[in-house]
């Protein structure tokens, strides 16, 4: 087992339809489980339904985390699923820069080139100043000379001559640096 922070993200939810929420902390992993807000489901994909019968019965993944008391360590589960309705959709909100960052590829829209997270900003397309809201349909990523350069100009073209375009907003954003072996199938990729 590996002892982690009990604030790190270890955890896949899903709702009750098997389907990626989000990625919780151990410790919201470990209290949804206690209250019996959610099942786990171990390497083996069997489901438990207490904690005392995930303790007692789950077969454990290898670098299964876990979190540590003075007095016990209990294994947090890599997946659950809700079974209450005690989880309730987040409501939309505006990507953060480190977000915008990397579904952009941390490419300015409108030089095309490649910066560091600390070079770079969100613009407004339509700005402010002629009636752009700040919302995720009016914004995208910019260096900050392109930023300058473009000022309150509208519209503003890439290099390449085109429309600046917002991004899809992907259904799922996981604010984890690891995803794990067994999240795999549940987030569709490769």
């Amino acid at each position: 087992m590996n002892i982690i922070d009990s604030n790190t993200k270890t955890t896949l939810l899903l709702n009750n339809a098997w389907q990626p929420i989000t990625t919780i902390t151990a410790r919201a992993a470990f209290l949804h489980l206690l209250k019996k807000n959610v099942t786990a489901i171990d390497k083996n994909s069997n489901v438990f339904h207490s904690l005392e019968s995930w303790n007692n019965l789950a077969d454990y993944f290898d670098d299964q985390p876990s979190i540590r008391s003075a007095k016990a360590t209990w294994p947090i589960p890599t997946i659950i699923v809700v079974t209450s309705r005690f989880f309730k959709r987040p409501k939309k909100k505006k990507l953060s820069l480190a977000e915008t960052a990397k579904i952009y590829e941390f490419t300015c829209q409108y030089c095309l080139n490649k910066f560091a997270l600390k070079d770079l900003t969100i613009d407004h397309i339509l700005p402010r100043s002629k009636g752009g809201q700040d919302v995720h349909e009016n914004r995208t990523l910019s260096c900050q000379p392109c930023n300058t350069r473009k000022g309150s100009k509208y519209p503003f073209p890439n290099n390449e001559g085109k429309e600046v375009l917002v991004p899809n907003i992907p259904s799922l954003i996981l604010n984890t640096n690891k995803i794990r072996e067994e999240w795999i199938n549940f987030l569709q990729i490769s």
